[in-house]
């Protein structure tokens, strides 16, 4: 609303210089006529009404799954303290969770196992590795404990499902003054980032439009929240990591599916703190720059858009895709020769309105290693292509806009 507020005051500026009795600067209105925005554009491409509208889908459908969760487990013991105002159950023994976490961690592993071998199993691989898989599949369903995933795993509510019974389980485990701080921190997290209402806003006098006004309700231990930086966010989930392997007796060798848990768990409830307000600023002015480049470079030969030869590759080189780059090169690393004119082309044509607020989870977020894991991704495979894909974003931003034909 406050946007709409604001788009309007720009509108009856806008209004007000052309109806006046004369026009002092005609380039300066011109262009300012040009770049007007329509009010569809204006809240689609909002970055922060983009990023709490993502927010509040992802943790609606979050809360449906774990009240079905709870609704539909057989032991009723996974009561949660944040959500749930009805008396706690009786507590399950330690022993009892420990087994339950490790069964979904273990279902976890094998899951993301099977799915880095799926595609070889479709593709390339030969009749000893597919029986070997089979076999496994098999070896899985006759498990007591992970029988019960199997089937799972083969629908669209694996991860929903798994996600919501591993946070029904943490919340119900660990102690209310760890769930609150991670509630005080999603909270302050998006009381910073919340305006007032335009009409409330306009009738407070400017001298009481201060910060301390702003974060008045921010507890004393989350300056941070103020503004925030990668590091603290991370040193904020490993702290919460730390607990919950503490709180279970995780061992080491699931710890990469734990991670990922708790990633898919708090990450939702502080997409904010993931954007200080100077990137969020910067984020947004950089996708403003990138949509209106990719607009105009479509454009060119006669809507056509720019081939991918005038990017730097060609058809021919093109065809070595990524099974058999590793067939041949023993990595699914494509040569950044044949690679990078190939990415650049699909990012030109594919709609990534928001591709350098993604780049900045990707570089700070996803690329940080958790503690203890001994599969650094900076030095891999994962970064080769993030830092691939930002190339190739600037080398699209870097080209010249010809005059259209």
């Amino acid at each position: 609303m406050n946007q709409l507020h604001r788009h309007q005051r720009y509108l009856r500026s806008v209004h007000h210089i052309l109806g006046g009795p004369h026009v002092s600067d005609v380039g300066v209105t011109s262009k300012e006529v040009a770049s007007m925005t329509s009010v569809d554009d204006l809240l689609r491409f909002d970055l922060k009404l983009h990023l709490l509208s993502t927010q509040r889908d992802w943790l609606h459908q979050l809360h449906l799954a774990r009240r079905q969760s709870m609704s539909t487990t057989s032991s009723n013991n996974h009561h949660d303290h944040r959500s749930s105002s009805s008396p706690p159950a009786a507590p399950r023994p330690p022993q009892s969770k420990h087994i339950h976490m490790k069964k979904l961690l273990e279902a976890a592993s094998w899951y993301r196992w099977l799915q880095q071998h799926a595609h070889e199993d479709n593709n390339n691989a030969d009749d000893d590795d597919k029986s070997a898989l089979e076999h496994l599949a098999d070896m899985l369903s006759e498990d007591a404990c992970l029988s019960e995933y199997v089937d799972l795993m083969g629908t669209n509510e694996w991860r929903s499902v798994i996600q919501a019974q591993f946070e029904n389980l943490v919340f119900a485990t660990l102690e209310r003054r760890v769930s609150r701080r991670v509630d005080k921190c999603g909270f302050d997290a998006a009381a910073l980032y919340c305006e007032p209402p335009a009409a409330f806003r306009d009738n407070i006098h400017p001298s009481q439009r201060t910060k301390a006004a702003d974060y008045r309700n921010v507890h004393a231990d989350w300056n941070w929240l103020r503004d925030p930086q990668p590091a603290q966010v991370m040193a904020f989930v490993g702290s919460l990591t730390r607990h919950v392997r503490g709180a279970f007796a995780i061992p080491d060798d699931v710890h990469k599916s734990l991670y990922v848990f708790i990633q898919r768990m708090l990450f939702p409830r502080i997409t904010m703190l993931c954007y200080n307000g100077a990137i969020l600023t910067e984020c947004a002015r950089k996708d403003t720059l990138w949509r209106s480049q990719q607009a105009a470079l479509r454009l060119q030969n006669h809507g056509g858009g720019v081939s991918l030869e005038q990017l730097g590759g060609s058809t021919g080189t093109a065809v070595v895709l990524h099974d058999e780059a590793a067939q041949i090169f023993g990595t699914t690393r494509i040569p950044v020769d044949t690679f990078f004119p190939l990415f650049s082309f699909v990012l030109l044509h594919t709609d990534l309105p928001f591709v350098h607020a993604q780049l900045h989870l990707l570089e700070q977020y996803a690329l940080c290693n958790p503690p203890g894991d001994l599969n650094p991704t900076r030095n891999g495979e994962e970064s080769y292509y993030v830092y691939c894909m930002h190339a190739a974003v600037e080398h699209v931003c870097s080209q010249v806009v010809g005059p259209l034909d």
